[in-house]
């Protein structure tokens, strides 16, 4: 499928999704745009199915960080995502938390970054349902297009219904 919009330069945090998926083993495409994709509505623009759209979201419970990866038209429910990491409770961590974790600014968290290695991930069961996904490619401008079943198997990231 063609998409608009798109730009062949990327930037350091787009390679880096690149080199970590490709050290995964990890069969990925960073696709960079000119202009930011930061909304669903945007991504649709470009032609891009929004079921196909997924975020990774930065969450805390019991003191730990959780990548919870849902798809763009979803919410993610934190009782959901506490009863499944073992927690009473969980809540979003500040923008502030989520660079410190990632290294990139809330929005354009990508789930293929070597932060997971220090946090368990949550995939949502209708992500892994997905043949592809697009989500955060390491800065406003850019995607990732990767399947969710590779990416599960490759990096170990747990599989449970986390949305609403």
């Amino acid at each position: 499928m063609p998409i608009n919009g798109m730009e062949p330069e990327m930037e350091g945090k787009e390679r880096e999704v690149e080199e970590f998926a490709r050290e995964l083993g990890i069969n990925a495409q960073v696709i960079r745009f000119s202009k930011a994709v930061r909304t669903v509505a945007d991504v649709e623009k470009l032609g891009i199915d929004a079921k196909s759209v997924v975020k990774t979201l930065i969450a805390k419970a019991n003191g730990r960080y959780y990548a919870a990866i849902v798809r763009g038209d979803q919410k993610l429910n934190l009782k959901k995502l506490a009863r499944v990491v073992g927690a009473s409770s969980a809540k979003m961590a500040s923008p502030e938390e989520i660079l410190k974790i990632t290294g990139v600014p809330a929005g354009a968290v990508s789930p293929i970054l070597p932060y997971i290695r220090d946090i368990t991930v949550v995939v949502d069961k209708r992500v892994y349902e997905l043949d592809e996904a697009y989500g955060g490619g390491g800065s406003a401008k850019a995607l990732v297009m990767f399947s969710p079943r590779e990416y599960v198997e490759k990096t170990g990231a747990m599989v449970a219904d986390i949305a609403k």
